[in-house]
């Protein structure tokens, strides 16, 4: 009786330990299990019963929700600076390319995109005044640059969870969340880290009612959060979002990434994809990801740490694989056997993913567990 007793008390502590792990023996995911629409095929990746006892991660509040129900406050940082650091680094790197005229885009031969203009900055008098590549090089207080942190305030009783890559309109410019977080109930003013994604502006609308970020676009593409998770780069960002535009035709005069919703060819198919992947994926109540591809190859994959917690980004990460799919992607191609080493690099054993996910992807930690997985 002893010895049973301390074999069920060896495998009740053991069970939870497998279940917090994201791999074959506690996830659900077959090659030849998958939802295909024109150019975009996703793979769904339930949870076992084994990962969903694990999953007990809490409640949170989506970034998208709390923004709409005021539940957060997400504003500029007001540092005035103490002194221009002289620009020591190569100039290519803090100097925005302007992309070459007449460049023809992927979707139309027929049309050729043009840049939109750039307004001129003024002499350098104050932080509004000083030109875009420039601000990178200013010395704040503490270190703080107000271009690339943002304050952001939970005022409400929820715990939100902010995911990297979210865009968000209104401020001086729109940016996006280079971080993961989650904001406990009445949180403060707490500093993140974001990029800029509308380059040519520098001042508050004038039109909106509030000088804070109001708006939440959506998540940007793989290939922009690519450019955010892993290089971690202001021109690297700039550069992939000026390539966007330019391959879906957009003209924008301040080079935004918003400005993708303007497109009548992405409006047009986002809505005909979307249409068909909610129907299809409305009957999944296991998923806790997706494997994403398009054309002959795997373009990503991200994984959450339980069901409710993929739904509350669900919808909002299938529109940034639409993009990725209209924008860079071709008719699904994709060899069972690619996705299959896809995923064995992923999910075969903890050191394969470690070693798969430095190379290729990110992990987001709270509370010593893993809340997001996303490989690029």
């Amino acid at each position: 009786m002893k010895n049973y007793t301390f074999t069920v008390l060896l495998a009740c502590l053991a069970y939870p330990a497998q279940a917090q792990t994201y791999s074959y023996q506690t996830l659900e995911v077959n090659v030849s299990t998958h939802y295909t629409f024109k150019n975009l095929r996703l793979y769904p990746i339930r949870a076992k019963a084994t990962f969903k006892q694990g999953a007990t991660v809490g409640k949170f509040t989506p970034l998208h929700e709390a923004l709409a129900d005021k539940k957060i406050v997400i504003a500029e940082m007001e540092a005035s600076p103490t002194q221009i650091r002289p620009n020591t680094r190569n100039f290519e790197e803090n100097t925005p390319i302007t992309p070459p005229q007449n460049q023809t885009s992927r979707q139309d031969s027929r049309r050729r995109g043009r840049q939109g203009k750039r307004t001129e900055t003024p002499q350098l008098q104050q932080l509004n005044n000083i030109p875009q590549q420039q601000r990178q090089q200013i010395v704040f207080p503490n270190g703080i640059n107000p271009v690339n942190n943002l304050q952001i305030e939970n005022v409400s009783k929820d715990t939100i969870y902010i995911m990297a890559g979210e865009i968000i309109q209104g401020g001086k410019q729109d940016r996006v969340l280079a971080q993961d977080l989650v904001l406990p109930p009445a949180s403060g003013k707490v500093d993140v880290s974001v990029f800029c994604v509308e380059q040519g502006r520098w001042k508050y609308n004038t039109a909106d009612s509030t000088q804070n970020f109001s708006k939440h676009y959506g998540i940007a593409s793989p290939n922009l959060r690519k450019k955010i998770e892993k290089d971690n780069n202001q021109q690297a960002v700039w550069s992939e979002v000026r390539r966007a535009n330019n391959e879906n035709n957009i003209q924008t005069e301040t080079g935004a990434y918003t400005a993708q919703k303007q497109s009548p060819y992405l409006q047009k198919n986002t809505e005909e994809y979307l249409a068909y992947f909610r129907e299809a994926l409305a009957k999944e109540t296991d998923m806790i990801g997706v494997l994403v591809a398009t054309g002959d190859k795997v373009v990503g994959c991200d994984l959450f740490a339980s069901p409710a917690l993929f739904q509350s980004q669900m919808q909002t990460l299938l529109a940034s694989y639409i993009t990725e799919a209209l924008t860079d992607g071709f008719a699904v191609s994709v060899e069972p056997k690619t996705v299959q080493q896809y995923l064995d690099n992923l999910l075969k054993d903890e050191a394969s993913q470690k070693a798969f996910i430095e190379q290729k992807g990110k992990v987001f930690q709270h509370e010593n567990k893993k809340l997001r997985i996303s490989t690029f």
